[in-house]
């Protein structure tokens, strides 16, 4: 996700250091309580990085949802590549959209580097994608 000026939405992510093999930035500046939901999250769902691999944790601030940037590379590189990962736990089961913005959801999308989009809502990125040539 790129800001005014270009640069990335994840550079404003506090460095939490080596956790589970990866290098972990968070959006929840408290690094004690960023590596324990780290910690949580990779035991219950098996999250591994690649050798020397990065990962992202978005904790957006009512603690409703948590989402997982798991890359190969710092996600600033056009190279980079990225596996998202969205944690159902902190929501229902069945997502209730109508309870939002006259029962539909709004995405924002923006392009993160020349191959891949970050796709937010409400300022929390919620997946990323990236492009592939056929």
């Amino acid at each position: 996700m790129q800001r005014a000026g270009g640069e990335s939405t994840y550079s404003e992510y506090s460095y939490i250091g080596q956790v589970n093999g990866c290098v972990l930035y968070s959006s929840w500046s408290g690094e004690e309580k960023s590596a324990q939901t780290f910690t949580k999250l990779g035991k219950r769902y098996s999250l591994m990085c690649k050798t020397d691999g990065f990962a992202y944790l978005t904790l957006n601030r009512s603690l409703q949802g948590v989402s997982v940037l798991l890359c190969n590379r710092k996600i600033e590189y056009s190279n980079a590549e990225c596996q998202s990962n969205i944690f159902s736990q902190y929501f229902p089961c069945t997502p209730d959209f109508s309870l939002y913005r006259q029962r539909d959801i709004s995405l924002e999308i923006r392009r993160e580097n020349a191959s891949s989009y970050l796709f937010s809502y409400d300022n929390t990125p919620m997946f990323y994608c990236t492009r592939t040539n056929p």
